[in-house]
């Protein structure tokens, strides 16, 4: 499984502005955020987007997208720390896919033992 990780939970000091993510300033009327998600978007199976600063606007402006899971950053300790977080959100969800697999084989390994013991 392909993975791609956008960092968009810094709060852009060196773009000026206090109220507005910088990765959702827009460029040719398309939020900048949005050409990272869909290039990754094309060439993996998911894209984790973390999110802190303003990360109800970088959500509002990706949201569309299937692939994309936001894993959020509380407290803003530099990119290797975003990135971290972003790694263990798909853990995560690579572990609760592998339960809910592993669910469904003993679902079914639970019917055939019914159906055999069965009068």
């Amino acid at each position: 499984m392909q993975i791609g990780i956008v960092l968009a939970g810094g709060k852009g000091t060196r773009f000026k502005s206090k109220k507005t993510n910088k990765t959702i300033a827009e460029f040719h009327g398309k939020p900048l955020v949005k050409y990272g998600t869909d290039l990754l978007s094309k060439s993996c199976d998911k894209v984790v987007v973390v999110v802190g600063f303003n990360g109800q606007g970088v959500i509002k402006a990706v949201h569309d997208d299937p692939k994309i899971l936001f894993a959020h950053q509380k407290v803003r300790l530099g990119t290797g720390h975003a990135t971290r977080i972003g790694v263990q959100k798909m853990m995560e969800k690579a572990i609760r896919q592998m339960d809910y697999e592993r669910a469904m084989e003993l679902r079914e390994q639970i019917k055939k033992l019914k159906n055999q013991l069965a009068p």
